[in-house]
């Protein structure tokens, strides 16, 4: 008996994280495109190049990361910026100079 509500336990938590992820992943397709749409809007210039693409990915993943982090929800970013961000003020940030991570 143990064992069947350990399986449905774990299903429901399944379903719950997925639930929350699709959540996240809507909300973000929607942020993003209103983003890239303002800033083409102001000439910024969006190629398909490698380095653009690196970029525009860290920034959808901290959303992601922050949007997970308020929905109960891990991701990798999160340690990321607790290691790389040494203060927050409201109008600075410091950051570490040097850091040993593992993101795991």
């Amino acid at each position: 008996m143990a064992d069947v509500v350990k399986l449905v336990s774990k299903r429901a938590l399944e379903e719950e994280t997925r639930v929350k992820s699709a959540l996240v992943d809507d909300i973000l397709d929607r942020v993003v495109t209103v983003m890239n749409r303002a800033l083409k809007e102001e000439g910024f210039d969006f190629s398909t190049t490698g380095e653009y693409n690196k970029k525009a990915t860290l920034v959808v993943e901290s959303l992601r990361a922050l949007a997970y982090s308020r929905v109960g929800l891990y991701h990798p970013l999160q340690a990321l910026a607790e290691a790389v961000i040494a203060h927050v003020d409201s109008d600075m940030v410091d950051f570490v100079d040097e850091i040993n991570l593992r993101l795991t």
